[in-house]
């Protein structure tokens, strides 16, 4: 790794102004502290490897599912939400037929609020919770898990949930969150196309990995190739909750790799929707941060310097153009963007000790408030309401805020999230655009 001479470089430099400015004993407790964190991460990262490597040999889908959580949710929480939200989420917007669908949505025009926290916490349910359920004796050995939530007696009429329920019910939410999703789609079925589809779904299973991997010199570290694997089992079980045939289309990371660049180099081209799309959700963003700054000509330029941080961040040259930025970036910008990112590295991996299991992530609480059978409407398991783990605020008015613990928190039913067209309570769990693929095979649609 690139980045090891370079910290062995700066750690020489540390530890030669140590024994110039500090006492031999404060700088042994010093040396002994970094030799500690060393060894404590190193020790995790075999752990977390073992575990994934143990998960993929076996199938156990519970270990899979927990590499992914810890991973994306502890170890490199900030890499792997940085890396979708700059670059895979944007990606999929470079795409002229995804671009064009979502703005006649007319979502990213009056709505892209609520659209984005609505998807932001479906796609959290079914990270966050397993896919396909897990078995009770995994999640007693993963206690961890279970702590990372307020405890259920903070809720109202929460405390007499048993244990048995709040189980059953942690088995159910991710595939319930699924097929919400699936019900969203199916709305417009007869404009999506499948291989659109899969495109999206390589987008979630490779851009935490792949910027890892890329991008080694401003990451903590890079994932393993156990680790890798690990996170592509974890999205296939997503996508075969989505009835998408991965199947028959991807056998490892790297083949979905290797499928997404080909389709990227087939498919993304600059059009005006990118550009609208795309804009439109960086606008928002933008407009979030510089709500804070009194002066226009200050606002003005904020924008401006968060537009080429962006562009930065995006893979090459035809991604910029793609999505309607700026094709360079200003080489002092990216000299200063990457030795930030690095300094946040080298700080981490030499002086911070990994955080403990029990406090990954998460932004959805594990127990919910059952409600009553009459309001199941469409969905065929028992609904409940949830209440973030944390503050969530885009301006959505679908949550009913909720107030306590000296913050407002939010609560939700997943089955009615999603745009106002769709039916509260509607859920799928074989979506039409399954057909889609039928038909694109008939009319000689290339495939890749």
């Amino acid at each position: 790794m690139k980045y090891q001479w370079v910290d062995c470089a700066l750690l020489a430099g540390i530890a030669a102004i140590l024994v110039n400015c500090v006492s031999p004993s404060i700088f042994l407790a010093i040396l002994l502290y970094w030799c500690l964190v060393r060894i404590v991460r190193q020790w995790r990262y075999h752990f977390i490897n073992s575990m994934a490597m143990k998960g993929i040999k076996e199938k156990n889908r519970d270990l899979i599912y927990f590499v992914h959580y810890i991973l994306t949710a502890n170890d490199l929480n900030f890499e792997c939400h940085l890396s979708m939200a700059v670059i895979g989420l944007l990606s999929t917007y470079s795409i002229p037929s995804i671009s064009t669908l979502l703005k006649s949505t007319g979502g990213f025009s009056h709505d892209i609020q609520r659209r984005y926290a609505d998807m932001e916490i479906l796609i959290r349910e079914f990270n966050e919770n397993p896919p396909n359920g897990i078995k009770r004796e995994s999640i007693e050995t993963f206690n961890w898990l279970w702590n990372n939530s307020y405890p259920r007696n903070k809720y109202k009429n929460n405390s007499t949930i048993s244990i048995e329920e709040m189980y059953k019910d942690y088995n159910e939410r991710a595939r319930k969150a699924i097929f919400r999703l699936n019900a969203i789609h199916n709305k417009y079925s007869s404009r999506i196309l499948y291989r659109d589809m899969l495109y999206v779904l390589s987008i979630f299973t490779t851009t935490g990995a792949a910027y890892c991997s890329n991008n080694s010199f401003c990451v903590i570290r890079s994932m393993s190739p156990f680790e890798r694997e690990a996170c592509f089992h974890h999205w296939m079980e997503i996508g075969r909750l989505m009835n998408l045939d991965v199947d028959s289309e991807w056998k490892s990371f790297d083949e979905c790799l290797q499928w997404r660049r080909a389709y990227e180099k087939k498919y993304r081209k600059f059009f005006e929707s990118n550009k609208i799309i795309a804009h439109s959700t960086i606008e928002y963003f933008i407009d979030f941060i510089i709500q804070y700054i009194p002066s226009k000509i200050i606002v003005n330029f904020v924008r401006s310097l968060l537009l080429m941080i962006l562009g930065y961040f995006q893979e090459d040259n035809d991604a910029r153009i793609a999505l309607g930025l700026h094709p360079t970036v200003p080489l002092i910008m990216s000299i200063t963007i990457t030795c930030c990112l690095y300094f946040r590295c080298f700080v981490i991996r030499n002086f911070m000790f990994p955080l403990p299991l029990s406090w990954t992530a998460r932004l959805t609480n594990i127990a919910g408030i059952p409600l009553d059978d009459a309001a199941q409407s469409h969905c065929p398991m028992k609904q409940y309401k949830y209440y973030l783990n944390n503050w969530l605020d885009y301006g959505n008015t679908t949550y009913t805020p909720y107030l306590g613990h000296h913050k407002v928190s939010k609560a939700y039913i997943i089955e009615n999230l999603g745009p106002e067209v769709i039916n509260k309570g509607d859920t799928c769990m074989e979506p039409v655009y399954a057909e889609r693929k039928k038909k694109e095979q008939k009319q000689n649609e290339p495939n890749i």
